[in-house]
């Protein structure tokens, strides 16, 4: 070999381990997670991890919060199903075990079911209930809502509408057997494909009344007959289950058989009792089957002396003339009787009775009722006391001044 080509060979080969130094040392680039769908995941819940840099056959293993957890791969990251005996309530760490890296995210939550509240405890039938809270399933297919009793039986299945990131609004069903059922303490449990969560609340589920006393709503008298709006309940159960406590007076169905039938509920009619304490307010209380229902309206009802007015007090007495006397408050249909009493010797000397002899018609301000009765000509001479009574006992009304009539 020459002195000319060994300088040459050298260069060569010195050049030659250079590019091969260079080719080992270039940096691979180093797998780290991008992004993750949800930070709050309850357990079972599905959440997708993006990876930078991934290569899917270098995965070892993954865990969540160091329990090892199901996975997915695709061409970019893992979808990892989160375990379902994980704590709640606490932070859980996904650590990612790669052939030579370990990736790591320390953000996730595990979120309690329920950070909020039910937004109310009495419903029936229909109404929407308002569940609100946090890490709710996505899918709102995936979700059932149901009530439970204190020993874990179903009592009923609600109907979701409509799922939010934060809240669920589901309804009362329409077929629910409300008579057949103790209403009361019902637990809501929400269950996802995996697990189920209970709330910390409970609620009674019941049936609307409406305290109705008949053509006036607000104010009632001993022996008064008043209307209870029975909504949901059945009839039979109504006649045989009902309780009705006005201040500290309480008595059971019947007061007086009375019922209408509407369409969205049916009217019993009760009779307040005589031993009522009269010029106070009243709480009125109806339960059925001992559960106390909700009242729609006012639940409190003003307790006054029933009166009766009439004019004119002095009449032709060779005319027919009708008489008309205002009630202020309304008895039982078909029970008034109208007595004219002596005021020469005290004697009773006439008496209008029933729906025949005394018609009724309801005053245009709703205040009462108006009665009237015939008086014929000839019949009467002389001044008479006023005596008015109602009522399946006969309780007698005060007049409100002067009650004599006087035929001239």
């Amino acid at each position: 070999m020459s002195k000319t080509l060994l300088p040459l060979l050298l260069f060569f080969i010195v050049l030659g381990a250079c590019s091969s130094d260079s080719d080992e040392d270039i940096v691979k680039p180093i797998p780290e997670i991008f992004t993750i769908s949800s930070n709050i995941v309850l357990p079972g819940d599905t959440i997708s991890v993006l990876i930078k840099n991934f290569n899917k056959e270098e995965i070892q293993s993954v865990s969540v919060n160091s329990i090892p957890s199901q996975y997915e791969t695709d061409a970019q990251g893992l979808n990892i199903i989160i375990p379902i005996n994980v704590i709640r309530g606490h932070k859980a760490p996904i650590e990612i075990k790669l052939t030579n890296e370990t990736l790591l995210f320390e953000g996730l939550e595990i979120a309690n079911i329920i950070t909020g509240s039910v937004d109310r405890r009495l419903v029936t039938k229909n109404d929407t209930l308002i569940f609100t809270g946090s890490g709710f399933a996505k899918d709102i297919n995936s979700l059932v809502l149901n009530f439970e009793d204190a020993n874990s039986q179903l009592a009923l299945s609600l109907n979701i509408i409509e799922l939010k990131n934060d809240e669920i609004s589901a309804t009362i069903p329409e077929d629910y057997a409300w008579y057949d059922y103790n209403f009361k303490d019902l637990i809501p449990v929400i269950s996802t494909d995996l697990n189920n969560y209970s709330f910390n609340e409970t609620l009674n589920i019941t049936s609307h009344y409406e305290v109705s006393e008949k053509y006036n709503t607000y104010s009632v008298a001993p022996g008064c007959l008043f209307l209870i709006n029975y909504y949901n309940v059945e009839d039979q159960h109504i006649k045989t289950n009902t309780i009705i406590e006005i201040g500290n007076s309480s008595f059971e169905y019947p007061g007086f058989d009375w019922a209408i039938e509407e369409e969205n509920y049916t009217s019993h009619g009760f009779v307040v009792p005589e031993n009522i304490s009269i010029g106070s307010n009243q709480k009125i209380s109806v339960s059925v089957n001992n559960i106390e229902l909700i009242a729609k309206s006012s639940d409190i009802i003003q307790v006054e002396e029933p009166t009766y007015t009439f004019t004119p007090s002095s009449f032709d007495k060779t005319k027919t003339h009708d008489i008309t006397f205002n009630l202020s408050h309304v008895y039982l249909d078909n029970s008034y009787t109208v007595k004219l009493i002596s005021q020469l010797n005290g004697e009773e000397v006439w008496e209008w009775s029933g729906g025949i002899q005394v018609e009724q018609n309801i005053l245009e301000d709703g205040t009462g009722i108006e009665l009237t009765v015939t008086a014929y000509d000839l019949t009467f001479d002389g001044s008479y006391y006023v005596q008015i009574t109602a009522g399946l006992e006969s309780y007698e009304l005060s007049p409100a001044g002067n009650n004599v009539i006087t035929f001239e």
